[in-house]
């Protein structure tokens, strides 16, 4: 934990970048240069293209504090990097989306987390994260019983993937939006 954040698993090297102090004005400038502060990296969510044809389901999405979750994640699942390219590779950044799995006793949270990227991968920063409506979603889907068995299955997009649960297999389109479409995958066997 560095800065009361979470640090992503796939940060290799530790460059977050330091916290800044609030500037004071000079007395010559209205605000001075320091004042301005960095403004934190975010991703940016692609259209959420529908399939009508196989009759999504629009479920929401709740904010959730990057509170100190880790040592209850069963699965943590990274979707492709994407990359903006900046005016030179020293400003170009990426991002990408996770699904951290949380397991207590028996019963499933699921996060949807944005992490962008620095220079040629570096300074991984945990930005939004989003708690998935599990009990939503199973009440959809007509999927009675207990919020667990959640495993994803493999990933589609940058912001999508497939996944199970209670042996059915969904997939999930928009993972960087406030409400996501989920649709159930006809006549698939989950993954094993």
């Amino acid at each position: 934990m560095r800065n009361g954040r979470l640090l992503p698993l796939l940060a290799l090297v530790a460059c977050a970048p330091k916290p800044h102090a609030p500037a004071r004005p000079n007395s010559t400038d209205s605000v001075s240069a320091a004042a301005v502060a960095r403004k934190p990296r975010q991703c940016v969510a692609p259209p959420l293209h529908l399939d009508r044809a196989a009759a999504p389901h629009l479920i929401g999405t709740r904010p959730r504090a990057a509170a100190d979750y880790y040592p209850w994640i069963t699965q943590l699942s990274t979707g492709q990097i994407t990359w903006s390219e900046g005016a030179s590779e020293e400003t170009s950044s990426g991002c990408l989306y996770r699904v951290a799995v949380l397991t207590s006793e028996i019963y499933n949270t699921v996060l949807l987390e944005e992490v962008t990227l620095g220079p040629e991968g570096c300074c991984a920063e945990l930005g939004k994260v989003r708690e998935f409506n599990l009990q939503a979603f199973a009440d959809t889907f007509d999927l009675p019983g207990e919020l667990s068995g959640f495993e994803v299955s493999r990933w589609s997009a940058p912001d999508a993937f497939e996944f199970t649960y209670h042996e059915r297999q969904f997939r999930m389109d928009g993972v960087g939006r406030d409400t996501v479409a989920v649709y159930e995958v006809p006549d698939a066997k989950p993954q094993s």
